[in-house]
């Protein structure tokens, strides 16, 4: 248990350290393509819990949405992933479930539970993206 504890300590301090915890902007210039996209802002180093984050997030997608969600990935240090981040109000690494009218960060759990718990995960996941589905 105190394993446990102290690796849950762990990730949450990678997670504010590179400013997963900044909330996006309201500022929103960005359409989605689909009813719902799930996008990943990450950079150039990522860890073994930012690999669960885009491996998870694309297997929930294709099996429970199919093409009906897309699964972006981004790196913060690309031109044009930068102009995308911009649009979004997003200033560092950052998970995204974006609807027509409304986004939601969901960066925190996406780093607390896709390596580790990646049922937990799933169940987050699906619950965000189902409450922007028209």
């Amino acid at each position: 248990m105190k394993v446990k504890l102290l690796f849950i300590y762990a990730i949450l301090i990678v997670v504010f350290n590179h400013g997963c915890s900044q909330k996006p902007s309201d500022k929103n210039n960005y359409h989605p393509k689909t009813s719902v996209e799930v996008i990943f802002f990450h950079t150039n180093y990522r860890c073994t819990t930012c690999e669960a984050i885009k491996s998870e997030s694309k297997k929930i997608i294709e099996q429970e949405y199919g093409n009906k969600v897309r699964f972006l990935t981004y790196n913060l240090y690309e031109k044009r992933s930068r102009e995308i981040a911009k649009s979004l109000g997003v200033h560092s690494q950052m998970l995204l479930v974006i609807g027509s009218q409304n986004k939601i960060e969901i960066t925190v759990d996406g780093f607390l539970y896709a390596h580790t718990n990646p049922e937990k995960y799933k169940q987050v996941l699906v619950e965000k993206i189902n409450s922007l589905l028209p």
